[in-house]
């Protein structure tokens, strides 16, 4: 191969690279509501350090409650609680105080 050839060839290499780089950054991205809800998470907590029991809604800690989210709250019966946000129809990412971990939950 030509050496004209080879740099007609790979011209089109940088901006192919650029391109993937802005997608791998785009698509490892954290979420900011995971950001929001382990904010949340250590408020609840330390809601219930402080009054020793968990809140009854997220207005209680001073976050917005309502159905536009974007992060939930629930209290548990067992004195448990979780907290989840939705990532796509009928999936969620669901922080469970019992077991101290967020999961992907259907």
């Amino acid at each position: 191969m030509s050496r004209t050839r080879f740099s007609r060839s790979i011209r089109w290499l940088p901006p192919a690279l650029v391109v993937l780089l802005a997608c791998a950054i785009w698509f490892f991205r954290p979420d900011p509501r995971k950001k929001i809800g382990t904010r949340v998470v250590k408020e609840v907590e330390t809601f219930q350090r402080v009054h020793g029991r968990l809140p009854d809604s997220l207005s209680e800690i001073g976050e917005r409650d309502g159905e536009s989210g974007p992060v939930y709250y629930q209290k548990q019966k067992d004195g448990s609680f979780v907290v989840w946000y939705g990532l796509r129809l009928g999936e969620s990412e669901v922080y469970d105080s019992k077991t101290g971990r967020w999961d992907e939950r259907d």
